[in-house]
């Protein structure tokens, strides 16, 4: 369910990370079929995309003290989980099953990243996410505050 509510349950908070990326292609010479008629050709699988950089790694942050252990500006990722499928994974694992697959990256994190672990010091968070690519870039994003009860 999505909502734009500022109080959330923090046992069904979770994040849709939506990655928009640049797709840059080139044209395949057409393969002919010496022994088939072209009305009777066969259909060829869809060109996949493939990311040029990889996927190392995720954090998230929170503007305020979340736990004892973790004060404000510390990671978090170890609080979340990645659906994937019918379950959900740690991002640590998530991250490896894609490098594993090859998957595209303009679908990771589709599913979306959710909480495992509430809060217990404040309720109030605005969470930071950062991905670092393999090229070194890093890529941030920040949530709206919520409130997590």
């Amino acid at each position: 369910m999505v909502t734009t509510a500022s109080t959330i349950s923090s046992a069904n908070y979770g994040v849709h990370i939506e990655l928009i990326t640049e797709v840059i292609s080139w044209r395949k010479k057409r393969t002919s079929w010496g022994l088939m008629q072209s009305a009777y050709a066969c259909s060829c699988a869809e060109d996949d995309y493939k990311p040029k950089e990889k996927i190392l790694s995720l954090e998230i942050f929170s503007n305020n003290d979340y736990d004892v252990t973790h004060p404000k500006n510390t990671d978090l990722s170890l609080y979340f989980n990645v659906k994937q499928n019918s379950g959900t994974v740690s991002i640590a694992k998530y991250l490896e099953s894609i490098k594993e697959f090859n998957y595209l990256a303009r679908y990771a994190f589709d599913e979306g990243v959710f909480l495992q672990v509430p809060p217990n010091i404040n309720k109030k968070h605005k969470f930071k996410f950062k991905m670092t690519l393999s090229d070194g870039r890093i890529l941030e994003a920040e949530t709206t505050e919520v409130e997590l009860i």
